[in-house]
């Protein structure tokens, strides 16, 4: 499953919608080797494409001799690093960092991404269907907090008015939530409900506030 989400993300990573990196199988049942081989061939593209791009922009210099240069400022940071492990489970965080130029980069990646030890399934829903619509309070109140950690004194009344939502319903993070000996960490992306400004939301609930909603499979993985 691991290896699947590598490969996943190297074939994702950036804005662009059509892919043009192909990651190349690697002949190994080593994680190490694999990785080396991945990266090997990531830094292998990502040059080829710095080299098309500055012959293109010499080209433009060429052209015209009063044209003052500026090399591009592209960044990309691709990650996979592990959050925690225990007997359970083990979660890592896939977040890769974009800038293509403008105001600012971007953050993407599939997040928050939790393994099951037993058998290494990867855990992929914790609130059962519907659970979102009945406890609407409890994402309330996780913002409210969020926010206040960051400063800002918001009361529900508010809310709404920083939040980028057609209507007041607040909808579960396309990022899976992931467990903490605390509870579930639940993480919005940019953009996703909130300006750039307010960076991701993010927050801890409880397994007692949370227990009601849970599925069946996560309750198993927690214990509960």
């Amino acid at each position: 499953e691991l290896i699947s989400v590598i490969k996943d993300q190297l074939e994702k990573n950036g804005y662009e919608e059509e892919c043009t990196f192909r990651v190349p199988e690697c002949d190994s049942d080593d994680i190490n080797d694999i990785v080396e081989c991945y990266g090997k061939a990531a830094a292998e593209h990502v040059r080829r494409l710095a080299d098309a791009d500055y012959a293109e922009s010499a080209g433009d210099i060429e052209d015209d001799v009063d044209m003052e240069f500026e090399a591009p400022g592209w960044d990309t940071d691709i990650a996979l690093t592990m959050l925690s492990q225990n007997k359970d489970y083990a979660v890592f965080l896939s977040q890769n960092y974009v800038y293509l130029g403008g105001a600012h980069g971007g953050i993407t990646g599939a997040g928050p991404l939790t393994f099951r030890m037993k058998d290494g399934a990867l855990i992929t829903n914790f609130i059962r269907s519907g659970g979102s619509a009945e406890f609407q309070s409890i994402l309330i109140d996780g913002l409210i907090s969020y926010f206040a950690e960051n400063g800002e004194k918001v009361h529900s009344y508010e809310l709404k008015d920083m939040l980028l939502l057609e209507d007041s319903f607040i909808p579960l993070p396309a990022y899976t939530p992931y467990p903490t000996e605390d509870g579930l960490v639940f993480t919005y992306q940019q953009y996703e409900i909130t300006a750039y400004a307010y960076g991701m939301p993010t927050f801890t609930v409880s397994y007692y506030e949370l227990e009601p909603y849970l599925t069946y499979e996560a309750k198993d993985l927690l214990g509960l």
